[in-house]
Parts: structure tokens; C-alpha cells; sequence
């Protein structure tokens, strides 16, 4: 049978099929790349039985080492999708994965076991500078069917791939309709549009894999800060002589058209994961102040539309810089809502999340709580996450760069966690992330207690 390949990172039944195995590759194992403490995005068909991921394991591609991620990565999106004829196992990528300390940049493969079947990925590489790579993203309206199986999209997932490229200078090409009388030229319609492109070297599970994007209704490519919505993607593949490796040179055009007939041409980009981003049990209208006017007057304000609250609205009351959960049950009544702890509300109006500590009557948002030298370079911080997220650590150097140094899972208790601070690093925030989201919320820059200080020595005694 002949293999084809339609997931971004592959999986195989042996190891003996990665591709850095076949003899023509010389023993090279190609760089996909991915982020730190991340797996890259895949779907992987399997034979419908329902049985749920038995360990899921992360090997170091030089030393052979095996980390065991089962628990985390299932909580960043590992999921087992049970079809009518057969299941998916479909893990999105798109938080990164919860561990005890974080994986060094370099090779790895890994390695899924559901019980009764043992499945091996192709390698790939975590790097830290994936975000100076282009990103191509893309998905589809449906889902996508081939023999054997099919992309499944309707919970919202997206394709990613990072390649390490440059987008080339555009190209601008022309296209008329005219008509000719007596010698004369005359045009009926003319358009001009702006092409782009790159090129990369890639094996055969990723030719294979690009030759599907141009099928998709939805292709974003994110070059740093520059983001290209695609009205039209174009690989071509070309093989080198020896070797593994083709050529794909990616061509493709966004909503740069411009035509005498003022035709429109409007690009798209994958639809947002309907829902929330979390499991909420209390979905709160908006949060107010003691005795402000909104609170006083029984309403809320939303986009300059002042709503009357009706029984049955859950209200998030400041109360002397005290955030507690009061429920609207008739005319002109509050009643605080009883504490059950290690809860989540979601404010409609501002899209922030907030959750109640275990026999607490508080709520609060995610946060970092403090940021205090611990001894030597090692700094502690204190946090404080949303249950069900997945919480990433960065800290930021004087000159604007951010290095990620710790990822967790939020739960219950948010225990401290510990890093070493470099010479030009002054503060540090938390995204926080969950598997349908992605990043969802970033907290404000935390400062190092006491760095960043300016300490002046004179000869002068200080009057």
C-alpha cells in the first residue's frame, strides 16, 4: 500500500519507518520545528475501540532518555475522537505542556501507547525561537475526508506547521480582458494582484502534507509581525538529486487584487472556537462596584447600553478590593452565593476569568503574587492560575525579549515555582492558556523586587 501522510507531525507502528531511517536520508533527522515544551499539532486514525491513551512519552533523540507526559499532555488537548468507524486520536498544540522542568532545545520523537497498540512520531525539534520562523496555520469549514479516515475540524481545530524560511520580495502580475477594432486595443477589464513566496527543504511527509493546504478554506501564514490572510497558496515540490530532501516553493496571494471592475475579495480566516475556554460554573453578566451607580441602580453598562439585571443574573461584586459572587433573585435584591471553592466565573462583558479558592467566599483573576529573590540568582514566584488552564512563565530582559521558564498546570493549590534569574532580566508576567484557546490571557509585566534600581555612591555625606 502506498502511505501518504495528512498530519503535521507523522506516526508510525515501528521505528525502523521514521524518516532519518530510510537509507536514502543518510541517517539525518529533519528539524520540525515546534515550540519548548510542545509537541507539533497531529491526528492519527486508529481502528475504533474507545480505549483512552494508556502513556504518552517524550523521548530525547541523542540520549534516549524517556519523559513521561501522559497527565500534562492530555491536559493541554490530547483527546481520543470515537467515530463510526473508526477513532482519532487529535491533539491540537496549542498550549504547551505542563512538566516538572522544561525540556532543553534539540531532537526529540515520541512515544503513545493506548493499551493494545504502540505508535512511534517522525522527530521533531523544540526551539526557542520559533516565533522568527513563518507559521503557516490552516483549517478547514468540515471536516476533511480521505480513504481511511479523515482531518476532523468541527471542534475547531487548527493545522500549524513552523518553517525556518524568509518571505522573498513579491511579485505583481497582470491579467486583461480586451478587444481589438480596426488595429486599436481596446481593454474590457484589467486586474493586477501581488504574489508572494517562499521556499524550504523538506522531506516527503511534509510535501505531502503541503499538497493538502492548497485544498483548505482557511490559510493564515505569520511571518514575526506581519500577518498574510491567503485567498489563494500554491506549493510546488521539487526533489533533489540525492538524498531525502525536495524543494517546496510556496507561492501565494492575499486580498491584493485590484480590478477596473470593482470586484471584491474578501479573505477569511479559521472560524473561533465557539464556547468558552473553560469548564465555568458561573457565568457572571459583569462584575460592578459596592454602591456605584450600576450597583445602586440594578443595571450594567455594555457597549454604552445600560441592561436592567433579571432573576437569576450572577454578579461579581468589588466590595473594599474584595471580588465576591452575588446573585440577582428580584427587584432590587443581591444575595452573596455560598462558597464551595475551586470554582470559575467568566464575566461576559469583559472576557476575564476568575476563580474561588477552596472554603472562600473571593474571587480572583490569574496572577503573579510576588517575585522575591530566594538565594543566589534563584528567584521565587507566587501565582495564582484558573483551574483547567495551563499556565506559561516568561520573563523579560531589558531589551524586550521574553525567555519562557516554566510551564503548570493550574489546579487547586498554585504551588511557588523557582528559576534562575539572568543579569539583564527585570520582570516576568504569566500567559495563561487552555487547549481550545490557546493563550486566552496575559497578565501585566511583574517586576524583580529590588532590580532595576538605581543605587548612585558620592563622596558627599546625605544631609
Amino acid at each position: 500500500m502506498i502511505r501518504s501522510n495528512y498530519s503535521v507531525l507523522p506516526w508510525y507502528t515501528k521505528l525502523s519507518q521514521q524518516n532519518h531511517r530510510n537509507f536514502y536520508a543518510y541517517g539525518r533527522a529533519y528539524a520540525l520545528y515546534t515550540g519548548i515544551n510542545q509537541v507539533p499539532p497531529f491526528q492519527l486514525v486508529r481502528a475504533k475501540t474507545g480505549a483512552q491513551i494508556d502513556y504518552f512519552k517524550i523521548v530525547n533523540f541523542k540520549t534516549g532518555v524517556e519523559t513521561d507526559v501522559t497527565s500534562a499532555i492530555i491536559v493541554s488537548g490530547l483527546t481520543v475522537y470515537e467515530g463510526t468507524d473508526y477513532d482519532i486520536i487529535i491533539y491540537p498544540a496549542t498550549v504547551g505542556i505542563g512538566s516538572s522542568t522544561l525540556f532543553e532545545e534539540g531532537g526529540y520523537y515520541a512515544k503513545m501507547s493506548d493499551g493494545s497498540n504502540i505508535w512511534y512520531s517522525d522527530v521533531f525539534a523544540m526551539s526557542s525561537r520559533v516565533d522568527q520562523m513563518i507559521k503557516v496555520q490552516f483549517c478547514h469549514a468540515q471536516d476533511m475526508s480521505y480513504t481511511g479516515g479523515l482531518i476532523r475540524y468541527e471542534d475547531g481545530f487548527k493545522n500549524y506547521v513552523y518553517v525556518n524560511s524568509t518571505i522573498g520580495k513579491p511579485n505583481f502580475e497582470y491579467e486583461e480582458e480586451v478587444t481589438t477594432r480596426n488595429g486599436y486595443t481596446f481593454p474590457l477589464q484589467q486586474t493586477s494582484w501581488k504574489s508572494h513566496q517562499f521556499d524550504f527543504a523538506a522531506p516527503e511527509y511534509l510535501a505531502d502534507l503541503f499538497r493538502l493546504i492548497k485544498l483548505h478554506d482557511y490559510v493564515t501564514i505569520y511571518n514575526q509581525d506581519i500577518t498574510f490572510e491567503c485567498d489563494e497558496f500554491t506549493p510546488t515540490t521539487e526533489w533533489q538529486e540525492q538524498g531525502d530532501l525536495a524543494i517546496i516553493n510556496c507561492e501565494f496571494k492575499t486580498d491584493t487584487v485590484v480590478s477596473v471592475s470593482g470586484r471584491s475579495v474578501t479573505s477569511e480566516t479559521c472560524p473561533i472556537n465557539e464556547g468558552l475556554c473553560l469548564t465555568v460554573q458561573y457565568n457572571v453578566v459583569a462584575t460592578i462596584v459596592l454602591n456605584s451607580d450600576e450597583y445602586n441602580g440594578f443595571y450594567y453598562e455594555n457597549n454604552g447600553v445600560n441592561t436592567s439585571f433579571v432573576a437569576g443574573d450572577y454578579v461579581l461584586v468589588i466590595e473594599g478590593g474584595v471580588t465576591r459572587l452575588y446573585q440577582f433573585t428580584r427587584i432590587s435584591t443581591y444575595q452573596l452565593v455560598s462558597a464551595l471553592g475551586n470554582e470559575v466565573a467568566y464575566d461576559q462583558r469583559t472576557g476575564i476569568y476568575y476563580a474561588r479558592p477552596l472554603l472562600s467566599n473571593e474571587f480572583f483573576p490569574a496572577a503573579i503574587t510576588s517575585l522575591n529573590l530566594a538565594s543566589g540568582d534563584t528567584w521565587n514566584l507566587n501565582w495564582r492560575g484558573i483551574p483547567g488552564s495551563v499556565c506559561e512563565f516568561y520573563v523579560q530582559s531589558a531589551d524586550g525579549n521574553e525567555r519562557l521558564v516554566a510551564i503548570k498546570e493550574s489546579g487547586v493549590i498554585d504551588l511557588a515555582i523557582q528559576f534562575e534569574r539572568k543579569e539583564n532580566d527585570i520582570s516576568a508576567l504569566m500567559k495563561v492558556t487552555s487547549a481550545k484557546c490557546g493563550v486566552f490571557y496575559t497578565t501585566d509585566y511583574f517586576p524583580f523586587e529590588g532590580v532595576g534600581a538605581w543605587i548612585v555612591e558620592t563622596d558627599f555625606d546625605v544631609q
